[in-house]
């Protein structure tokens, strides 16, 4: 992955990729092998050496991330996959479930994602965006704790600590 974006986490499959699937995603994420309908000519998620997991490698963004791994499960890897109609791949199985939870930090947009694949359906959510970004008006109370009891809260907040210490 570029310097700017970090990940944590993996897929798994279920069942593990053989031999030849292994050989087959890896080589395709080295843009050694093409696919119709591929998202760029390099892959972003490789196979573990056991085939029980995928990972993503050098990426340009999450778009991508997101865009490889939904065609990796839809042309290769989900029962019923494209490429499992006409003439299936050798060696192919078409019958993997993949699940699990990888979260990317960028640090040049300094926004936290999340991609999530339960049962061969892939979603991506933001988990926090740059502040920056999403300016938000907010009373001095709501920054410091120490002026709490010297501002008042806008009417829709509503200050529990002051109200424990009140009992």
């Amino acid at each position: 992955m570029d310097n700017a974006t970090e990940a944590i986490g993996h897929i798994c499959v279920d069942p593990p990729l053989n031999e030849t699937e292994i050989e087959y995603v890896a080589a395709v994420a080295a843009g050694l092998r093409s696919t119709p309908g591929q998202p760029s000519p390099l892959g972003c998620w490789v196979p573990c050496v056991d085939g029980c997991c995928l990972i993503a490698d050098d990426t340009d963004g999450l778009d991508e991330i997101t865009d490889w791994l939904r065609h990796l499960i839809g042309y290769f890897l989900k029962p019923g996959a494209r490429a499992s109609a006409g003439s299936p791949l050798l060696g192919f199985t078409f019958d993997h479930r993949l699940d699990g939870t990888v979260a990317y930090y960028d640090a040049e947009a300094k926004d936290l994602f999340a991609i999530k694949v339960t049962n061969n359906r892939v979603t991506r959510r933001t988990l926090q965006a740059d502040p920056a970004a999403y300016p938000v008006d907010l009373p001095p109370a709501a920054v410091s704790s120490s002026s709490r009891t010297s501002a008042p809260l806008p009417d829709n907040v509503i200050d529990l600590a002051t109200r424990r210490r009140q009992r």
